[in-house]
């Protein structure tokens, strides 16, 4: 029998974790709709996350691997906000990326999480893929982490990357670099403000 989710708006002003999303969805069903035309706020939920981790108290640790060499060292607030800035895309905050992406959903009985999964329809965007895995709770659902994947050339170099945020705990950046002479380049920069996550790998 399907598992019917239905996620409702928050009535938290100040929470954007909680989710205002749409209509119901059964198990590993994939429901397309051109008709949709409210996504999920994607960018209200980092920046929000963004605040959470400024006032938090903890050390903001960064691990940064090139190559195989790994450094880690603890960065202060502006740098931990440069950094994230990456997930912020511009087109995020625009009516046209629901223009440029269609939306999927399902429900992921392995992590049992609802998947928002936002696609573009044109190779002219810098972000391809956007994925919000929520997980709904009889109180409220919540935002457990965001995907996105961007492609993009940066003068003779293709980049490629993928990016996660982990609410309330990391996120992390894996960049690989194709210039068109010389050899290619892997970056995995992880950033880290969940003390229980600081010796993960």
């Amino acid at each position: 029998m399907g598992i019917v989710i239905m996620l409702a708006a928050c009535k938290e002003k100040n929470d954007t974790s909680a989710v205002p999303a749409p209509a119901e969805t059964k198990d590993s069903t994939v429901k397309q709709d051109d008709s949709i035309k409210s996504y999920l706020p994607i960018a209200d939920f980092i920046q929000e996350d963004m605040r959470k981790a400024d006032s938090s108290g903890a050390g903001i640790l960064r691990k940064r691997t090139i190559n195989g060499k790994k450094d880690s060292g603890y960065i202060q607030m502006p740098e931990f906000h440069r950094i994230a800035r990456g997930f912020l895309l511009g087109l995020l905050d625009t009516a046209s990326f629901q223009h440029q992406f269609n939306e999927a959903s399902l429900f992921d009985q392995t992590t049992q999480s609802m998947d928002f999964i936002y696609s573009a329809n044109t190779d002219s965007t810098i972000l391809r893929k956007a994925i919000v895995y929520i997980i709904p709770t009889p109180a409220k659902d919540k935002v457990d982490r965001i995907y996105m994947e961007r492609q993009y050339m940066k003068g003779d170099t293709a980049v490629q990357e993928k990016l996660t945020w982990k609410m309330q705990r990391f996120f992390y950046i894996l960049t690989f670099l194709k210039p068109a002479n010389g050899q290619p380049t892997t970056k995995i920069e992880r950033v880290i403000w969940e003390p229980q996550d600081y010796h993960e790998e």
